[in-house]
């Protein structure tokens, strides 16, 4: 935060403004959820559906359906295959034995404390995600144990099948509803907003923004570039020549 203050001050003032730390920054985090992401970007994409509890419907029935097929019941497939790319990425680091069960870890210029036996590694990622971290899967394997069993509970197969054990009931269209004696609630009027309504959904800072594509489209007929089948003329038009005359002529001068 003292590097920060003396990048920019006035930034110091806009995060205090955000709320506590454990909304924003990951190392002030729970580490009792172990999730070390917190973004709304789900809620984004149910607001974008036109059929949310469909969709809801249709991926709890799914996923409750696939847990059934596992063939493992300790920890899920997709967490498996995290755990086997973090063992093949700190194939570079080095463990050294401390006492049963408590490591120091050597990566590169750093050195880090990790317990087995609380798993825990001073870089906090094991605490935060639940999934141990490089500096972890070294020390696991120095010590010749089985890097699935210090996954966290909530990773287990039984704590995925509890989570998509229930199910949402089927609503009857309208016509098919009791009648009922209460008062009619009619829905509250609607504000128009103030220019033409937005039909995408707005997108993260960090998230590839949707726009055209960067690529030269090619025809499959004459096989020249800046147009497709369905308006080919038999090949370049005039315009596209000229274009393609100007854009040859910059690049042989280019290279001279």
């Amino acid at each position: 935060m003292e590097a920060l203050k003396k990048v920019n001050p006035m930034a110091i003032e806009w995060l205090a403004d955000l709320g506590d730390q454990s909304a924003w920054t990951i190392h002030k985090f729970n580490p009792v959820v172990t999730s070390d992401v917190n973004k709304n970007n789900f809620v984004k994409s149910f607001n974008a559906a036109l059929a949310i509890r469909r969709v809801t419907i249709a991926r709890m029935a799914t996923r409750r359906q696939m847990c059934e097929e596992w063939s493992r019941n300790d920890i899920c497939p997709n967490i498996i295959k995290r755990i086997q790319v973090i063992c093949h990425d700190s194939r570079t680091f080095i463990a050294h034995l401390s006492s049963e069960g408590e490591y120091e870890a050597l990566d590169g210029k750093s050195t880090l404390a990790v317990s087995l036996n609380q798993k825990t590694c001073a870089c906090g990622r094991w605490q935060m995600s639940g999934i141990q971290c490089k500096h972890a899967c070294r020390a696991i394997l120095n010590a010749r144990l089985d890097p699935h069993s210090f996954a966290s509970q909530w990773y287990t197969v039984d704590m995925y099948k509890v989570a998509y054990q229930f199910n949402i009931n089927s609503i009857p269209d309208m016509e098919y509803w009791p009648v009922s004696n209460g008062p009619i609630i009619q829905p509250p009027a609607m504000k128009k907003g103030i220019g033409r309504p937005s039909r995408n959904r707005k997108r993260e800072e960090d998230e590839q923004q949707k726009g055209k594509r960067s690529r030269t489209v090619k025809c499959s007929k004459c096989k020249e570039f800046g147009h497709n089948a369905a308006t080919c003329k038999g090949g370049l038009t005039a315009k596209e020549k000229g274009t393609k005359t100007k854009a040859q002529g910059k690049r042989g001068k280019a290279k001279v």
